[in-house]
């Protein structure tokens, strides 16, 4: 089942509330692709989510867009209308081109829930780079970094609509889980739901074999984007 299929029209709000500058992150990436490929044109955004990165992207290079959320994709072509956006899994997509840039954010990785799946998307990820391309990865948290007892509540507000979730945490095994309890009224009403998400807990030493196997070159940026990390590979 889609996860974002009754959300994605408030999960922006809640991504603005929360202060995330997608212009800013998205000056970020493209300094440090330049750095290591300062001919870069192309870029793939896989896990593109409501394009809010792509929007700004594109003023840097030729951009492309993959999710498989159709819903998240839905929203996604209200806000880059013009960019080429399909459905896709991360671990089997095939779009017959290469990119000379590839990101992959919003710790979606996490959402593979097997190390041979997470060996399988950056390999196929790397089988769509240029010579030289790179491609950069969010991890999502480390087993050790995992908080089953945390508990959140966030909510926003717009002209149309006014939103509110809380979030719940578990694990079983190396998966951790969260249930986002929404509340979402507009003027046809008020919507209550529960979506559950499950994302895998793995290490920084197992992305960074994932990148080895791969044959992309690996380094780590311990900050990242927003305090998670990036992985920055790129092939010889």
């Amino acid at each position: 089942m889609d996860a974002y299929e009754k959300s994605a029209l408030a999960y922006d709000l809640i991504q603005q509330s929360r202060g995330r500058d997608y212009q800013a992150q998205a000056a970020t990436l493209t300094a440090l692709i330049r750095n290591r490929q300062p001919e870069a044109r192309s870029l793939l955004d896989v896990a593109c989510g409501t394009g809010h990165h792509l929007s700004h992207l594109r003023d840097s290079f030729d951009v492309a867009g993959l999710d498989l959320s159709e819903a998240m994709l839905d929203r996604a072509r209200t806000v880059v209308p013009d960019v080429p956006i399909e459905v896709g899994d991360m671990r089997t997509f095939d779009l017959g081109r290469r990119f000379d840039a590839i990101t992959c954010l919003f710790s979606s990785i996490g959402y593979l829930l097997s190390l041979d799946d997470v060996n399988n998307a950056i390999a196929n990820m790397a089988r769509h780079l240029n010579p030289k391309g790179v491609l950069i990865v969010e991890p999502w948290l480390q087993p050790t970094d995992w908080r089953v007892d945390y508990r959140v509540a966030e909510a926003a507000n717009s002209e149309e609509v006014a939103v509110s979730r809380v979030s719940v945490n578990g694990v079983e095994g190396n998966v951790s889980s969260f249930d986002l309890y929404w509340t979402v009224a507009d003027r046809h009403g008020v919507d209550q739901f529960v979506e559950s998400h499950r994302l895998g807990l793995y290490t920084f030493d197992q992305y960074e074999t994932a990148f080895i196997s791969a044959n992309l070159k690996v380094e780590l940026d311990p900050d990242g984007l927003i305090g998670r990390g990036l992985f920055i590979g790129q092939l010889d």
